[in-house]
């Protein structure tokens, strides 16, 4: 009877052990993984891939902004700050190396980008986004 006593005690254990771990909370992403995606589309000229980190509201500007410059080539991104604002959000400071042909002259453009966290509830990932329109192209 103790022999089961035992065997039963051990398996409600083993049962609160597993049911707690199904209610832990889903981590926060890190805001460096969305910064890298965004620039390694960028750098790749996805930019319908990386217009999917902005709000919905400035997807399209986006996309029609990049499109309508021909010749671009892009040949380095790198975020080079990054500040924590009081309201949670995050300013990242990005330098685009870029030419336009016919030109050969490497240009770089530096500004600032205000990322905001979306969050989807404990039970989901949330994400990052860029939360302002993306400034107009030199």
């Amino acid at each position: 009877m103790a022999k089961i006593s035992r065997y039963g005690l051990l398996l409600v254990l083993f049962g609160l052990f597993l049911g707690g771990c199904s209610w832990m909370a889903v981590p926060r992403p890190d805001v460096a993984d969305a910064e890298r995606d965004f620039s390694t589309r960028l750098r790749w000229l996805d930019f319908p891939g990386a217009a999917r980190h902005l709000r919905p509201e400035y997807q399209e500007a986006f996309r029609e902004q990049f499109a309508a410059l021909d010749g671009l080539h892009i040949t380095d991104t790198r975020f080079v700050s990054r500040d924590e604002t009081a309201s949670g959000q995050i300013d990242s400071r990005l330098e685009i190396d870029y030419y336009r042909l016919p030109s050969v002259t490497v240009r770089t453009w530096q500004f600032t980008l205000a990322w905001e966290y979306v969050d989807l509830g404990r039970w989901q990932s949330g994400y990052w986004r860029i939360a302002t329109p993306f400034p107009d192209f030199p």
